[in-house]
């Protein structure tokens, strides 16, 4: 009998390969596992002899245990996830291997580890050093393309103000807007936040 993990693929016996009989388990158990199904994201309960696996299965890649109970941190490469399950009996949490840095980052904040000074004879203390500025780089770009994105509506809603007021059509979207004019109407939004107060 396979036996299936928190965030192995699986589908329905069976049954046609649809997002409604392919899903990803979230316990694990020798006979019964729950399973989230692709299509509405619901949870059941089902035998393992009704699932057969649907890809490749995950790699362990850490295992940390005490008396409290069990940590695993698994990878799955076909949803590109990483499923952190706690206890052998225990559901677990999925996280996206872009979200895998700041989680990292997170630990070892809490743990106080990531506000120490940093030693560059210490390749963990750099480990640590360069997983901030990934984290903090990640961040800053993030950041970067929200504020551009709301500049860019900003902007739309400016144009198609001038278009209505000329009783031109309007435009649906900020690239619909000649390329020529896009670099101006961002300049106007930003001198409009300016008028306004608004800072970002």
């Amino acid at each position: 009998m396979t036996t299936f993990r928190p965030g192995d693929r699986v589908h329905l016996k069976g049954h046609a390969h649809t997002p409604a009989t392919t899903g990803t388990v979230i316990t694990e158990n020798p006979t019964a596992v729950y399973v989230m199904w692709d299509d509405n994201y619901a949870t059941s309960k089902h035998h393992t002899q009704h699932l057969e696996p649907a890809g490749e299965p995950m790699s362990t890649k850490q295992h940390f245990g005490n008396a409290y109970g069990t940590l695993k941190v698994r990878e799955n490469g076909e949803s590109g996830s990483i499923y952190i399950t706690i206890d052998s009996q225990g559901s677990c949490a999925g996280v996206g291997i872009e979200e895998a840095p700041a989680l990292a980052l997170a630990i070892l904040e809490a743990a106080g580890i990531a506000d120490k000074g940093f030693n560059e004879s210490s390749d963990a203390e750099m480990a640590v050093a360069h997983l901030a500025s990934h984290v903090g780089l990640e961040r800053a770009n993030a950041k970067e393309a929200a504020d551009r994105e709301a500049l860019e509506v900003e902007a739309l809603e400016l144009f198609n103000a001038l278009r209505e007021a000329n009783d031109n059509n309007l435009v649906d979207g900020f690239h619909d807007i000649p390329a020529s004019y896009q670099g101006t109407w961002l300049a106007v939004a930003k001198t409009s936040r300016t008028l306004h107060g608004v800072t970002r």
